[in-house]
């Protein structure tokens, strides 16, 4: 068994060895590039072959890099999932806040078409985003609504401040909660059959489809407003 003097050498020539500068490029750069080449080729993988048969030398094959790399990265095949993940969650995040402030004053309808547009129109882009957003994510429990954060609580969120919007005084029996979870379950299972038909169907069929179940919502949320007024006339 080596010395633990001889350990901890071996550690500070390995750190400063990673942190050598070579042609102009930094140790630090050089780490940060070959993370991105393996979450790069995460999504390749994961999105084509699913989670379930995506290895880690699959994904350092795509990377062209050793398997070493992958390891100073990630724990395992679960962990390199989770970060590609969260990269597509950042991403979808950011192109649904762009969309919706564009329509920041208009009408609660307008608003959610506008978002789920941009939700459907980040899946088709790129089909290696469903079967990563769509199919492996729910399953493995990363699509969580209660999971403050994630891409779907702040959907949850958002549609919660829509349905407020669209009626300020909701009924006090309402769990707001279970109707955003509904409204995203249906935008998650219409995308999955989207995706299944090969996307045959143009966005603006998807979000109509999906805007049955918020108008229906919004008669509902006008009926409860007026009974109040019903019945004391």
């Amino acid at each position: 068994m080596k010395h633990p003097g001889v350990l901890m050498s071996e550690s500070i020539a390995t750190t400063s060895y990673t942190k050598r500068t070579y042609g102009g490029v930094s140790g630090e750069e050089r780490s940060r590039q070959r993370r991105e080449r393996l979450i790069e080729a995460g999504l390749q993988v994961f999105g084509t072959l699913g989670h379930d048969k995506a290895t880690m030398r699959d994904i350092c094959a795509s990377a062209r890099l050793a398997e070493r790399y992958f390891y100073e990265n990630f724990s395992n095949i679960d962990d390199a999932f989770e970060a590609v993940h969260l990269v597509l969650t950042t991403q979808l995040q950011a192109r649904m806040t762009e969309a919706i402030a564009g329509v920041a004053n208009d009408t609660p309808l307008r608003k959610t078409a506008t978002g789920l547009t941009a939700y459907y129109q980040f899946i088709q882009e790129d089909p290696r985003r469903a079967q990563i957003l769509l199919l492996d994510a729910p399953r493995l429990g990363h699509n969580n609504v209660r999971q403050e954060g994630s891409a779907m609580n702040c959907f949850s969120h958002f549609m919660a401040s829509v349905v407020r919007q669209h009626s300020r005084e909701l009924p006090h029996d309402m769990d707001i909660e279970l109707v955003t979870t509904g409204l995203i379950g249906l935008a998650v299972q219409t995308g999955i059959t989207w995706y299944h038909t090969g996307f045959q169907a143009p966005v603006a069929k998807i979000v109509d489809h999906n805007l049955y179940a918020w108008r229906g919502l919004a008669q509902w949320l006008d009926i409860q407003a007026e009974r109040p007024m019903q019945a004391t006339a």
